[in-house]
């Protein structure tokens, strides 16, 4: 047989706009002022930029569905989840009601020269399944560019070599600001260089699926009852199934 190289799978990531409302409302409900360390002397990054990385909310306050001085947490739940419906709507074509439990969120701030190596937001320790960012201050003709790479070409490359690959198996959103993106969190992205001194804000966050209900038609008024996520329906969400 004659070898050759065969697509495996596809993960699908959500691009959407806040709109006006929403936008406003995320940034009344946080600081866009905290505390930040330099993610290169301070943290353990690569590369250089400002964050609030990992201190900008504790977990506690999204556990216990309550605020905090850097964070109004049901406001930002209701807004993510409304588009995390629309995300899981798309991907497995039936409403599944999902309910989500956020884990942490953190600003980051890019200056001119700074960066972000790729990586992806998966630990060892970790449960979280999907992370989002939204581009709170972004010029799309000045600031850097987000980018989602090709996983086959990253998972076996040194992270920090990974700047060194081409640019086939990059994919970058056309953001503008005031963009939501969703994702699974084993996707590999990175920020290319900010080369102009512009203020590049972002605000990072990861979540995980707790469950779901059935959607409420003629089936479920019938029954009236919770359930899990499928097998397959959590296939499809982490990219297994397309």
């Amino acid at each position: 047989m004659k070898s050759k190289v065969n697509d495996l799978f596809s993960l699908k990531y959500y691009h959407a706009s806040l709109g006006d409302e929403d936008l406003k409302l995320i940034k009344n409900s946080i600081n866009l002022d905290p505390k930040l360390k330099n993610s290169l002397t301070e943290g353990c990054w690569v590369e250089k930029c400002s964050t609030s990385f990992p201190s900008f909310l504790n977990q506690d306050d999204f556990k216990n569905y309550t605020g905090n001085t850097v964070i109004d947490v049901k406001n930002f739940t209701e807004i993510i989840s409304k588009h995390f419906d629309e995300y899981v709507l798309a991907l497995t074509k039936r409403k599944q009601n999902v309910k989500l439990k956020l884990m942490d969120a953190w600003l980051n701030k890019y200056e001119k020269g700074d960066a972000q190596e790729p990586h992806n937001h998966c630990m060892v320790d970790s449960i979280r399944c999907f992370s989002g960012c939204i581009f709170l201050s972004f010029d799309k003709e000045k600031d850097a560019r987000f980018r989602f790479h090709n996983h086959s070409m990253i998972d076996y490359n040194e992270p920090d070599d990974a700047f060194a690959l081409l640019a086939e198996g990059v994919t970058c959103p056309d953001i503008t600001q005031g963009d939501i993106i969703l994702f699974n969190s084993s996707s590999w992205h990175s920020v290319e260089k900010q080369k102009e001194s512009t203020n590049r804000t972002t605000l990072s966050f990861n979540f995980e699926i707790e469950g779901t209900q059935h959607s409420l038609d003629s089936r479920t008024l019938a029954k009236h009852e919770e359930r899990e996520l499928t097998d397959e329906e959590r296939a499809v969400l982490l990219g297994k199934i397309t």
